[in-house]
């Protein structure tokens, strides 16, 4: 699309900011010494107005949906709808799996059978993705993440060619062996998902987000007290 594009995502420590506006391309990160919640919405007024720009103006609103803690997914869905649906915006949501995936691609390290995206989901399970190979992998929104185990990333790594690409949250990696090559990245890029998001279809009025949890939340009903 040709009108702005504000990309966020919040789905990891280091979160960041994009903004596509009049030709022109405008990137934050935010502090990871500071609470997102806190600096995210401060950060998008201010990008916008450095580009002489209200939420108003911006046509569409773009927001990482993980995998990523609870909060930190929730943060960027929060601010970005607040920010967007009252001026009639409906939020576009795209996977950081795809982010990753074209970062790789963009940076020329995708090779013959492809990558596959993985991420800790803690507990010996992990969310994984796998692109095939060629100039245009993939369409944001086509690889839905599964979660599988340590050895079920194993038996995909044995493909070769195979780029692993790793979202990286300090933890330990399993010593996964084979062919393939594996890259460690610490976030998506909130430029890539501004250029992905930009390019779906606009969403219907009101359609919700499916943001994706590293681990669920964790509801635990209230007990009723007894009677008498």
């Amino acid at each position: 699309m040709s009108g702005s594009v504000l990309a966020v995502d919040t789905s990891t420590p280091r979160g960041s900011i994009a903004l596509c506006a009049g030709g022109a391309l405008r990137v934050r990160e935010l502090p990871t010494r500071e609470r997102h919640s806190a600096s995210l919405v401060p950060m998008v007024v201010a990008l916008l107005g450095e580009a002489g720009l209200g939420p108003a103006s911006v046509e569409r609103w773009v927001v990482g949906l993980g995998p990523g803690s609870y909060t930190g997914v929730r943060v960027a869905l929060g601010a970005v709808s607040g920010l967007a649906m009252p001026f009639g915006r409906t939020p576009v949501g795209v996977s950081g799996f795809d982010a990753l995936a074209c970062q790789a691609l963009l940076a020329g390290r995708v090779r013959g059978a492809g990558l596959l995206v993985v991420a800790d989901a803690r507990r010996g399970e992990w969310y994984s993705a796998r692109y095939r190979a060629g100039a245009q992998p993939f369409a944001a929104g086509e690889v839905r993440p599964v979660l599988c185990s340590a050895a079920e990333v194993a038996e995909e790594c044995r493909a070769e060619d195979l780029l692993l690409v790793v979202l990286d949250q300090g933890g330990p990696l399993p010593g996964w062996t084979g062919a393939v090559e594996r890259v460690l990245v610490t976030a998506p890029d909130a430029r890539v998902l501004a250029v992905l998001g930009g390019a779906l279809p606009a969403p219907p009025c009101g359609a919700p987000l499916e943001p994706l949890y590293l681990r669920p939340a964790v509801f635990v009903a209230p007990v009723e007290p007894r009677a008498g």
